[in-house]
């Protein structure tokens, strides 16, 4: 049963900030290596936090050197 197609793929390195197109990647069990693999920490607060709180956050962008495995 064909349910759709694959137009685009995109990682975020950083929960909340801009991602990067992939031109091709793996998915294994536990989705695209390196997608949302860091975050950002609110030292006063001491947790992650996001683009709803400091929305900021999506005006960034962060990539990696190397492909993560």
């Amino acid at each position: 049963m064909n349910v759709g197609k694959v137009q685009q793929i995109w990682r975020h390195a950083v929960k909340s900030m801009a991602g990067e197109k992939l031109e091709d990647c793996e998915v294994g069990s536990r989705g695209i290596p390196g997608d949302r693999g860091w975050a950002v920490r609110d030292e006063k607060t001491r947790e992650i936090t996001n683009g709803k709180r400091i929305p900021l956050l999506m005006q960034c962008r962060a990539t990696y050197r190397h492909p993560p495995l």
